[in-house]
């Protein structure tokens, strides 16, 4: 793990000792500007945490919080990112998905008694805010929050959204049984959720249940593999490969129309194994990250 830690100006990172093999990793934090001066002086932060395979870590930014899983104790714990102090622990028992998003803690898993419930935890507190009987007993295949409501999908089940404040509830149509390869991406402003279906159409849909449009994303022989939209929720960015060799593309759609405003393709190198793809939106300036290491950057 690597992250830049907004909250301190740090870069918070994950670092074994080879006399143990690299068989736990501890939390390590460096400073930006003793970085600038090329002075790397990395200190150990959350000393009590060790990661141990399976383990993983997930960071809220807008709430400088830090959620961590453990899997040789099987026990979730949450991290204040400024001053790096826990403060509080989950078990897993029962959990099927987690996520830490917006302040909160989303649960998605079975109760005591069995039963399929989506719980939200503050994450400064650990206090329980809400509990949501879910749609059925399915397996939870998501969770997430944003702008005060849950979403949730389930096994053969559609996109759930529910109103944690107003207690309202709708579904998304056409997210149910056949629907489980698709792609899901969470803007943190409006919340768009955006489905592929059938691994070309995609559809744009907002929190309060309104489709915004659909477009497709790929044609013919082609793979969608990802798609970001931008910060601004303006610009939809989908990475597609040919099945058929190892050229790939990424093409610019307009979120409000679904119209297709650039096809880019790199003539030096291959884009079929895109592993990052950022947008600055204030000059314009594209940066793909492909499986061999190479970088790309298209400018406006």
């Amino acid at each position: 793990m690597v992250h830049y830690n907004s909250c301190n100006d740090s870069l918070l990172f994950t670092a074994g000792r080879q006399h143990d093999h690299y068989s736990s990793l501890r939390f390590r934090a460096v400073s930006i500007p003793n970085l600038l001066k090329r002075e790397p002086r990395a200190h150990t932060v959350m000393p009590s945490e060790r990661m141990r395979n399976p383990s993983w870590a997930e960071v809220d930014d807008s709430a400088g919080k830090l959620l961590t899983f453990n899997g040789y104790s099987m026990v979730y714990k949450v991290w204040d990112l400024v001053t790096y102090e826990q403060l509080f622990t989950m078990s897993a028992l029962g959990v099927q998905r987690i996520t830490v998003s917006s302040g909160v803690v989303v649960v998605g898993g079975l109760s005591s008694k069995g039963v399929a419930r989506v719980k939200v935890v503050d994450a400064c507190s650990g206090k329980a805010l809400a509990s949501l009987r879910a749609a059925s007993d399915g397996l939870f295949t998501l969770v997430d929050f944003c702008d005060g409501k849950v979403i949730a999908k389930q096994e053969r089940d559609p996109y759930c959204i529910t109103d944690v404040r107003r207690r309202g509830f709708w579904t998304v149509p056409g997210t149910g049984e056949g629907s489980e390869r698709s792609l899901y991406t969470f803007r943190r402003r409006r919340g768009f959720l955006v489905l592929q279906h059938q691994q070309r159409q995609v559809a744009v849909w907002g929190l309060d249940g309104s489709r915004c449009c659909s477009f497709a994303a790929s044609d013919g022989d082609e793979h969608l593999s990802r798609i970001i939209i931008s910060a601004d929720e303006r610009i939809a960015f989908a990475c597609v490969t040919h099945e058929r060799s190892d050229r790939g593309r990424v093409k610019v759609f307009d979120l409000a129309t679904g119209e297709l405003l650039h096809d880019l393709t790199a003539s030096d190198r291959s884009l079929d194994d895109v592993r990052c793809l950022a947008y600055d939106a204030d000059a314009w300036e594209l940066f793909v990250v492909s499986g061999d290491g190479s970088l790309s950057l298209w400018s406006g």
